[in-house]
């Protein structure tokens, strides 16, 4: 899980409750913001006791670094849990392929994606909507962000962060290993559960 602010507990709860039972083990539970580590970490074991799903790992890393790691080590996973917007690592079309194509590295052949996003289409102020025409002119897609988050005088470098809508979300997944199942939400905020062909 990629867990960055409250609404983690929440959607933890509702996408675990979307697993079939077999497939809550073993988990892996990935934390970013490293400021909140202990913090986060702590209610996120606390709600996977109260859930009652053990055999979970919580790690604070770089999700490339630890998903690189995880592999080279032949470790496997039945589910992936991108929580707080998470699934916008995806990037871009041609990072979000190279992604799952990892994902599909590190799961077994019943692997699932339980991931959190954002339809942008549901923004209907101008910027907004000038904003994904551009992306489509220039061949990106609608909710392709360029973003670099601060802190004091730290900076990240520049990166994608992809908003999709279920459509979209679809036709990313066409040629991959991976489906739409079904997703959790009705407003511009859900979750997508994501299964192996």
């Amino acid at each position: 899980a990629i867990a960055s602010n409250a609404d983690f507990f929440f959607f933890f709860f509702e996408a675990t409750r979307a697993l079939p039972y077999e497939a809550r083990e073993p988990l892996l539970s990935i934390v970013k913001d490293a400021g909140q580590a202990n913090e986060v970490l702590g209610r996120a074991r606390q709600n996977a006791a109260l859930n009652d799903i053990s055999n979970i790992e919580f790690v604070v890393a770089n999700v490339f670094d630890e998903l690189h790691r995880l592999d080279q080590a032949g470790e496997r996973f039945d589910t992936i849990v991108l929580l707080g917007q998470g699934l916008g690592m995806l990037g871009s079309r041609t990072r979000a392929r190279r992604l799952l194509a990892r994902f599909t590295s590190v799961t077994t052949t019943r692997g699932r994606i339980v991931a959190e996003t954002f339809d942008p289409h549901h923004l209907e102020d101008p910027v907004h909507r000038r904003h994904r025409e551009r992306n489509v002119q220039r061949g990106r897609m609608p909710g392709q962000l360029r973003v670099r988050v601060r802190h004091g005088e730290l900076s990240t470098p520049w990166f994608d962060w992809l908003q999709v809508s279920q459509q979209e979300l679809e036709d990313l997944l066409e040629r991959s290993p991976w489906r739409l199942s079904r997703t959790l939400g009705s407003g511009p905020s859900y979750v997508a559960i994501i299964d192996r062909r």
